[in-house]
């Protein structure tokens, strides 16, 4: 969806819950960190939600906060936040490893190592929704991030 919704916040809140696959309120209270009618009402737009509740909401049904906030845009925010999170905490222990051994690191040699792995993060993201033939994959996947991003720089 990338078009602007026609319906209101309320109710893109009520159809992200109700598109999550096996939804029951009862089991969403707990992830969302809110009672059954503090739900209801912000659907029913009688009540505002805050930030940690959106926030739940995308983490548990992995809709785009800007979606359900202005209906604009893609629904879903198609990035894995779970993987990013794992690649960077995994970049920051190799980082902190090679400190402990007495290497180094500045600060641009480990933005540029985030940078990598982010890249690396949000093309398996993207390379999920978009098909591509066989040879353009074959291609792309010999390619490193940085090399993605240098050839993203000089195109």
């Amino acid at each position: 969806m990338s078009a602007v919704s026609p319906v209101g916040w309320g109710a893109r809140i009520k159809s992200a819950l109700k598109a999550k696959a096996g939804f029951r309120y009862e089991d969403a209270m707990s992830h969302l960190g809110r009672g059954k009618s503090s739900v209801f009402e912000y659907e029913k737009e009688d009540r505002v939600p805050d930030i940690e509740f959106l926030r739940r909401l995308r983490d548990y049904t992995g809709v785009s906060i800007d979606w359900l906030i202005t209906g604009a845009g893609p629904q879903t925010g198609g990035l894995d936040r779970s993987a990013l999170s794992t690649a960077v905490t995994a970049a920051m222990k190799i980082v902190e490893s090679a400190r402990a051994q007495g290497k180094a690191h500045t600060p641009q040699d480990v933005v540029t190592f985030i940078v990598d792995i982010y890249e690396s993060v949000i093309k398996e993201s993207l390379d999920k929704d978009i098909p591509s033939t066989d040879s353009e994959q074959n291609s792309l996947s010999q390619e490193s991030p940085s090399d993605a991003r240098r050839r993203k720089t000089h195109s």
